[in-house]
């Protein structure tokens, strides 16, 4: 209990700087009788995430045989459109500017609709190769997707996921054909500079643009 807080918020009522609607709420939460268990949601549903995306891995691996991988495929996608579906639903509209998630879960479905949609793809891609030896484009088209996802319903932690696998891509894609020209090691080196700058100057441009 903070004394001090709790014997001013009866003073702030009378001099009218405080709404008495609001003090009994002050009060407890002087008295400690509110406790905010935000972070322990937000780190729970952050494991849950995980565990779910993890746990479809380990389904994968336990019945590739006896389902098919066609099955699987279409099992996946189905799970990452009903979580992005929901997304959805619920989103506020679009907006340039930053927007508030509309519950304490809304980002976490997210990030699961979009880690299952990248699984499935990359599912799809090692099952029936349809990019062949271009594979690497498959991290590209999961950046770009992961990105509008983001940007469209405001999520920091996409756009983190987003910007990490943009930089995959070009690590991949850097250390398979760069050889040639650099030899691995510079072709990395060079593609992790060019990417850490781009990546300033994408966020210098929406920071000056107002955009999220």
């Amino acid at each position: 209990m903070n004394p001090d807080v709790a014997n001013a918020i009866p003073r702030l009522v009378e001099t009218g700087t405080l709404p008495p609607a609001k003090a009994s709420l002050f009060l407890r939460v002087a008295r400690r009788e509110l406790v905010s268990i935000r972070l322990e949601l937000r780190a729970l549903l952050y494991a849950g995430v995980l565990l779910v995306t993890g746990g479809v891995g380990l389904l994968v691996k336990e019945n590739l045989d006896r389902i098919g991988p066609a099955v699987i495929a279409f099992a996946i996608g189905l799970a990452a459109a009903a979580a992005l579906g929901w997304v959805w639903r619920v989103a506020p509209p679009f907006s340039w500017r930053e927007v508030p998630a509309p519950n304490l879960a809304f980002d976490y479905i997210l990030l699961l609709g979009v880690l299952l949609a990248a699984a499935d793809l990359a599912y799809v891609e090692v099952q029936f190769t349809p990019l062949g030896a271009d594979w690497p484009w498959h991290l590209l088209i999961v950046s770009i997707l992961a990105g509008a996802a983001a940007v469209r319903f405001d999520s920091r932690v996409v756009f983190s996921l987003a910007l990490a696998t943009f930089a995959a891509w070009r690590g991949v894609s850097a250390a398979r054909f760069g050889l040639d020209v650099l030899g691995a090691d510079d072709a990395v080196r060079w593609n992790a500079l060019g990417c850490g700058a781009f990546f300033l100057l994408l966020g210098v441009g929406l920071k000056s643009n107002f955009r999220k």
